[in-house]
């Protein structure tokens, strides 16, 4: 995809949102919380309270919050308008299949972008899930690429080791699949034991060595049906990583 950027396109979300609290809110947002702080240091003083300055907390924490929201939904739109395609908000967690989708619990799919590229109907969404509870609670973000085909496709996953390790995956119906020595060090693949032949007719010596670059060493493939999911952990929160998602799918 063309790297270039058009007017008024927010290039990282982080650096947006920091600069509108700076150059829109400047002095009204920080001067609250100045004084908030220094009550704190007042009332911490004499009472040994610290109600000041979770007072000032709520302030900036708040404030930060309420800017993100806007900047986000500011961000994919903009990169929905440069793409051709639609912003469609949030969806539904039942609206994508395969293993990850069916982990944890608080599923959400949002920022959904959908349209069509290179001939094939595509969605992008940042997808959350929880795992535990109490202090062993964990939050898992993934940037994720749904691609799909006119036909169907192996079931099978493509996952790093070191993403298998962090989030505990087993796949009980599928079993693992050798491609080669220098693949199998970087990458797991799962497939059911009635389609291996099927599975291996992917990996082409062209697709072996796209995969094991090292930029596509922290990408998750998942093929379900007639569907591929491209997912990434953590969030695509600048237009680099973002573009890099779908250029990878």
């Amino acid at each position: 995809m063309d790297d270039s950027q058009s007017p008024g396109m927010i290039r990282d979300l982080n650096d947006a949102v920091w600069r509108y609290v700076v150059d829109v809110w400047g002095w009204k947002f920080f001067a609250p919380a100045a004084v908030l702080a220094g009550v704190g240091v007042v009332v911490l003083i004499e009472t040994s309270s610290p109600v000041g300055f979770v007072a000032a907390l709520f302030w900036i924490f708040g404030g930060y919050g309420i800017v993100r929201s806007k900047m986000e939904k500011r961000f994919f739109e903009g990169l929905a308008r440069e793409l051709g395609f639609h912003y469609i908000g949030r969806l539904a967690p039942t609206d994508a299949t395969g293993n990850l989708f069916n982990r944890g619990y608080s599923r959400t799919l949002n920022h959904t972008l959908w349209g069509t590229y290179h001939g094939h109907p595509m969605r992008f969404f940042q997808y959350h899930f929880a795992t535990g509870s109490g202090k062993h609670k964990h939050h898992h973000n993934f940037a994720v690429c749904e691609v799909t085909f006119d036909g169907l496709v192996p079931d099978m996953t493509v996952d790093p080791s070191s993403l298998l390790k962090d989030l505990n995956l087993e796949w009980p119906h599928q079993q693992r699949l050798s491609i080669q020595k220098d693949f199998d060090e970087t990458f797991e693949v799962h497939v059911n034991e009635h389609l291996k032949i099927e599975a291996f007719e992917i990996f082409t010596p062209e697709i072996i060595a796209e995969l094991i670059r090292p930029e596509r060493r922290d990408y998750s493939f998942e093929f379900v049906g007639n569907k591929l999911y491209v997912m990434k952990k953590g969030q695509a929160l600048n237009r680099a990583s973002f573009l890099a998602l779908a250029d990878t799918a």
